[in-house]
């Protein structure tokens, strides 16, 4: 009777042992759903595929409806990955906007802000992915002499 209550412990810890060896098996078998952007992406590449063979993306419609459904798809897929768009408007900040180009402001007091967006910019999970690239107002032209 000793022996056997000395061994309980060892019985159990086996049989305890089987059952984690059992989860480890189902849970390696068991397989998960890939992210939703995996989705976005095979759907994407598949239409690019299939826009390279079709002759059909020569008619301006087509193109048209192309370029929309495409810029819906990657939009979607930047959601699913957690970036943000940036779009800022008014005073140019180097910390978040690139200026790629510049012209003259319309008067003195737009000079430093942004006139247009070129690219947005991107951020994920707060940091800056890639800044906004802007055309920023310069200092207004002189006036021209008669």
């Amino acid at each position: 009777m000793c022996i056997r209550r000395a061994l309980a412990p060892w019985r159990e810890l086996r049989e305890l042992r089987g059952r984690v060896d059992r989860l480890e098996i189902a849970l390696a078998t068991t397989r998960a759903e890939p992210p939703a952007v995996v989705h976005d992406l095979i759907a994407v590449a598949d239409r690019l595929v299939d826009l390279t063979a079709d002759e059909a993306i020569a008619d301006p419609a087509a193109a048209a409806a192309f370029a929309r459904w495409i810029t819906q798809r990657v939009g979607t897929i930047i959601i699913h990955c957690e970036l943000v768009w940036i779009a800022d408007e008014g005073p140019f900040d180097s910390a978040r906007h690139e200026a790629v180009a510049s012209r003259p402001a319309p008067d003195a007091g737009q000079q430093g802000h942004i006139a247009e967006t070129v690219r947005p910019g991107y951020l994920w999970r707060g940091q800056i992915v890639r800044p906004q690239q802007v055309v920023v107002y310069r200092a207004p032209a002189p006036p021209a002499r008669e």
